[in-house]
């Protein structure tokens, strides 16, 4: 007998203990094991992707239009209100991804194939990916003066006469986001930029985008020729790096060729205010200005003032 009781309780424990197990794993090809099991429950908890049905397909290449409604929801983009009137053939107000394409489409943050067609059922590339993400998460570009190895991936530029390498299409895009530290390439010398992205792929850099947001958001822009007198090839540093950083250098004007005998020089910096407080930010060439870190509004903002001896 009390082997008999002994055996049902053993058996509704593990049964119990299973059906906990399989909840917590919302798809049969998605192990916690996997690396990119915590992106797929972060993109099920917003509702990004479909939590009933039975598998992710995570090594699948994903389409454009799937990649539409991860990206729209992930970005928090209002997707709801959108217009009846249907921008591309492909994509009648009655298809499944229509609000998603509808809002990037609007908001400029993706464009079709053409003007008719959007080729919702088209592969993502990773070309396309990174200019996609870029807007819909509002990363500033940065200019190629900004990367240390502006040249490092040959398959996102091509050579003009010798002269001059030119950024393919989505090329500055790609670029701005592996300075952000934010993507990494098939290789040390390959981006694959028409290369089709993965659904885990896809779920993996959203979910880096996100976490790593504090990065790349509120920074400010300090342009060296209205604060500094001799700026050019000088380097700044400063001098309480817990109130305000450098993010990165950049340029105002954001070109796609990068000539070597005229190559580019940084003339702004991205700057992220940490805390209140004011320090000094001082250049190789003897010049100073005081930067003052305050708060309005609950978003801390800076302000530059040079000093003159």
């Amino acid at each position: 007998m009390r082997k008999t009781i002994f055996g049902v309780v053993l058996s509704f424990s593990l049964l119990f203990n299973n059906s906990t197990a399989d909840a917590s794993v919302h798809y049969k090809d998605v192990k916690p094991s996997d690396n990119f099991y915590p992106a797929v429950e972060n993109m099920i908890e917003q509702g990004a992707i479909s939590s009933t049905l039975p598998y992710f397909h995570p090594y699948e290449k994903v389409t454009r239009g799937q990649a539409s409604k991860m990206i729209a929801v992930a970005a928090g983009l209002d997707y709801k209100n959108v217009d009846d009137f249907a921008n591309f053939r492909d994509v009648p107000s009655t298809h499944q991804f229509y609000p998603y394409i509808d809002v990037m489409f609007r908001e400029l943050i993706i464009g079709g194939y053409n003007y008719y067609e959007f080729g919702v059922n088209e592969y993502l590339t990773r070309g396309q990916m990174a200019r996609i993400l870029v807007n819909a998460f509002k990363v500033p570009l940065l200019s190629i003066s900004a990367h240390s190895n502006p040249l490092q991936f040959k398959d996102i530029y091509y050579n003009y006469k010798n002269v001059a390498e030119v950024y393919k299409q989505h090329g500055i895009e790609i670029m701005t986001l592996k300075q952000f530290n934010l993507l990494s390439g098939l290789s040390e010398t390959e981006y694959g930029i028409n290369k089709p992205v993965t659904r885990a792929q896809l779920v993996l850099l959203i979910n880096q985008l996100q976490e790593q947001k504090d990065n790349y958001t509120n920074l400010r822009r300090l342009t060296f020729r209205e604060y500094f007198n001799n700026w050019r090839n000088a380097e700044f540093t400063i001098e309480d790096q817990s109130i305000v950083k450098i993010v990165s250098y950049t340029s105002d004007q954001i070109k796609r060729e990068y000539a070597y005998n005229y190559p580019p020089i940084p003339n702004q910096a991205l700057l992220k205010p940490l805390k209140e407080g004011t320090t000094r930010i001082i250049s190789t060439n003897g010049e100073e200005i005081n930067v003052t870190v305050y708060e309005q509004d609950d978003v801390l903002r800076t302000s530059f003032e040079k000093i003159t001896e």
